[in-house]
């Protein structure tokens, strides 16, 4: 199994990203079978919000073990496909 992948995360302004997996090896994507994380950072709140992208679905595996790292705190994030918020 791989180890956790990481986040880190540089305070100072509201951010986003889009975390994007297929199988990297067909066209699957085109019948969506593809997956899709957006990630938000809420400076002002310091929180960290992760939402399945609209039209994708979870692959497999169906859970993901994720770090989140603010500084010197790390967090570990399991993320299942439904809406979730970190505070840090």
């Amino acid at each position: 199994m791989a180890a956790p992948l990481e986040f880190t995360i540089y305070p100072g302004a509201d951010g986003a990203f889009f975390l994007y997996e297929d199988d990297g090896r067909s066209f699957d994507y085109r019948r969506g079978d593809w997956m899709g994380v957006e990630i938000f950072w809420n400076d002002a709140r310091r929180t960290v919000a992760f939402r399945l992208a609209r039209g994708s679905r979870m692959l497999a595996p169906s859970r993901r073990d994720w770090i989140v790292k603010l500084g010197q705190n790390a967090r570990l994030v399991t993320f299942e496909g439904r809406p979730l918020e970190l505070k840090l």
